[in-house]
C-alpha cells in the first residue's frame, strides 16, 4: 500500500500546484501497480489446462533448454506416460516411446547432458534397481547395464553435479538408506567378462568351475575340453579390443591353451557382447595353468586379465574306452550279435529351417535346400521322418558337422539349429483327426495343421501321398499324440 503525507502549514499556499500535480501522481501510482501486477503474474505460476492426469510421487526434471519431462507416479493405479512441458509455448506433450520403463512412483530422475535425463529407482510395491536413460533427440527410453549400482530403493534423491555426473543419496528399502553413490555419464567403454553368465573380475587369480575358468580334466594326448567366455559392454561407447589377436594366453603352460574362436570388434554400448572360445589340450599330467589377457581401450581395465586352469590326466591309447562322462568311445567299427538301448527308433541330426520339437511330423524345406521344416499341408510328398524323442541310435553328429552352407533369413537371424530326424523305429507322433478316427494299423500322412500326420484315405487322394508310417494306438479326441510305427517315405 503506497501512503501520501502532505505538511498542514503549506497547504494553502501548495493547493494550486497540489491540484494540479495530484492526477498525475495518481495516474503514475496506478501504472506502477499495473506493472507489479504483470511482473506477479509473469514470474508466477500459470494454471495450464492440458497436462497429464492429477497424480502423486512421480518424478520431473529439466531436459534441453526449456523442457522438463515427467514420468509416471500415482493417478489412482500405477502410471508409465513420458510427458514433456515446454515452456516456450506452455504446452504438454505425451510422448509416447515404444518401449519405457514399467509403471512406477516415488522414483528420482536427473539431467544428464542436453536431451537426456537419467532415471533410477522406484517402487511398484516392490523396490527396483533399474536405471534408465531418456533421449528427447529420438523419444527413447534406454535401460543400462552398469556393472555396479546402488541397491533396490524408492523415495531417494538424485541431482547432476558438474558436467557429467549425477549424485545420489538415500531412500528406502524396508529401512532409511544412507549411502552415497555417483553415476558418472561421461562417454566411454565399460568391459567386463563371464563364463557360465557369472562375472569374471578384472585381475582374478582363482580359477573356478563355476565361471569356467577352471577347466577341469582332460587325458594327456587324448581328449580336449572347450570353453567359451562372454565380453559385454556396460558403458556409453563402443568398446575396442585393442590386441593382436584380441585374446591373448600366456603363462607357465600357455602352448596347453589355444583360442579356437576370436572375440568381433567392436563391442557396441549399452550391453552389446561377443563371445570367444578357449581348448585346453593338456600335454603333461598335473595342474596346468596360463593366464587370459584381453587388451581393450576401457580406461581402468586394460588389459582385462584372469587365471585359468586344467587338470591333465593320463590318457589311453585304447581303441576302445569309456570317458568320464560315460560316453564309449571306439575308433574303429563296432560289431556285435546284438544291441539293446532301451530306446525304439533310429535317429539322425539334420539342419532345420524353424523351430520344431518332438514329436512333430518334419519334411524336406524346397525353400532351404539341406533344411528341414514342419509339414506343410495335406498328403505331402516331402515327408522326411519325426523328431525323435528318445532315439536308441543316433547318426552323425550335431549340425556343425553337416556340409549344407548356414541359411539366413531377410532378418539376418541364423537358423542353422539341428534336431534329431527319426527315420525309422516307434515314436510318439501328433495326429488330428482331419482325415477321420484314426485306429490301430490306419496308415498316417500329412495334414492341414503343421507338423500333424492324419488318417490316409486312399479313395479321397487325388496325388501320391508320402506315407509318415502306421498306427499304433487309436487317437480319442480331435488331435494328441500317438505311437507310430514308421515306414518307408
Amino acid at each position: 500500500m503506497f501512503t501520501m503525507r502532505i505538511s498542514t502549514n503549506r497547504l494553502g499556499a501548495a493547493s494550486h500546484r497540489f491540484a494540479v500535480i495530484l492526477p498525475l501522481v495518481c495516474a503514475l501510482v496506478v501504472t506502477v501497480m499495473s506493472l507489479v501486477s504483470l511482473q506477479a503474474s509473469a514470474t508466477g505460476w500459470e494454471n495450464q489446462s492440458l497436462a497429464p492426469s492429477a497424480r502423486g510421487m512421480h518424478a520431473m526434471a529439466r531436459i534441453g533448454d526449456d523442457k522438463v519431462l515427467l514420468f509416471g507416479g500415482d493417478d489412482s493405479s500405477l502410471d508409465d506416460e513420458t510427458w514433456v512441458y515446454d515452456l516456450s509455448n506452455h504446452t504438454w506433450t505425451q510422448m509416447s516411446p515404444k518401449t519405457s520403463p514399467a509403471a512406477r512412483y516415488t522414483h528420482a530422475m536427473a539431467r544428464i547432458g542436453d536431451d537426456k535425463i537419467l532415471l533410477f529407482g522406484g517402487s511398484n510395491g516392490t523396490a527396483n534397481d533399474e536405471t534408465w536413460v531418456y533421449d528427447l533427440s529420438d523419444n527413447t527410453w534406454t535401460q543400462m547395464s552398469p556393472t555396479t549400482s546402488p541397491s533396490a530403493r524408492s523415495s531417494h534423491a538424485m541431482a547432476r553435479i558438474g558436467d557429467d555426473k549425477v549424485l545420489l543419496f538415500g531412500g528406502y528399502a524396508s529401512s532409511d538408506l544412507g549411502d552415497t553413490w555417483v553415476y558418472d555419464t561421461a562417454t566411454s567403454p565399460e568391459i567386463a567378462v563371464n563364463g557360465k553368465g557369472v562375472w569374471i573380475p578384472d585381475g582374478d587369480t582363482s580359477p573356478d568351475a563355476a565361471d569356467d575358468t577352471d577347466f577341469g580334466s582332460a587325458p594327456v594326448a587324448a581328449g580336449t575340453v572347450d570353453h567359451t567366455f562372454t565380453i559385454i559392454n556396460t558403458g556409453t561407447a563402443d568398446l575396442n579390443l585393442t590386441g593382436t589377436p584380441k585374446v591373448l594366453i600366456s603363462g607357465a603352460h600357455a602352448a596347453d591353451f589355444t583360442v579356437t574362436v576370436q572375440p568381433t570388434s567392436p563391442v557396441a554400448s549399452g550391453g552389446g557382447t561377443t563371445t570367444f572360445t578357449v581348448r585346453f589340450d593338456p600335454s603333461a599330467t598335473g595342474v596346468r595353468s596360463a593366464t587370459v589377457s584381453i587388451a581393450n581401450d576401457d580406461s581402468n581395465e586394460n588389459p582385462y586379465d584372469f587365471a585359468i586352469q586344467g587338470t591333465g590326466v593320463q590318457g589311453t591309447t585304447a581303441v576302445f574306452r569309456v570317458d568320464a562322462d560315460g560316453n564309449v568311445l571306439a575308433d574303429q567299427s563296432f560289431y556285435g550279435a546284438a544291441f539293446n538301448s532301451g530306446s525304439a527308433d533310429v535317429a539322425e541330426w539334420v539342419i532345420i529351417s524353424e523351430a520344431v520339437e518332438a514329436s512333430d511330423v518334419l519334411e524336406l524345406d524346397p525353400d532351404n535346400p539341406g533344411h528341414y521344416r514342419k509339414s506343410r499341408g495335406r498328403c505331402s510328398q516331402l515327408i522326411a521322418g519325426v523328431v525323435s524323442t528318445k532315439p536308441g541310435f543316433i547318426l552323425g553328429s550335431d549340425s556343425s558337422t553337416l556340409d549344407f552352407e548356414p541359411w539366413t533369413d531377410d532378418s539376418g537371424l541364423s537358423t542353422d539349429d539341428s534336431a534329431l530326424l527319426a527315420l525309422v523305429g516307434i515314436v510318439p507322433v501328433k495326429v488330428t483327426d482331419e482325415g477321420g478316427p484314426i485306429k490301430p494299423g490306419d496308415l498316417l500322412v500329412s495334414s492341414s495343421t503343421p507338423g500333424y500326420a492324419m488318417k490316409w484315405n486312399r479313395d479321397a487322394a487325388h496325388s501320391p501321398c508320402g506315407l509318415v508310417g502306421k498306427a499304433l494306438n487309436p487317437l480319442t479326441g480331435e488331435s494328441g499324440i500317438i505311437f507310430v510305427l514308421l515306414t518307408a517315405h
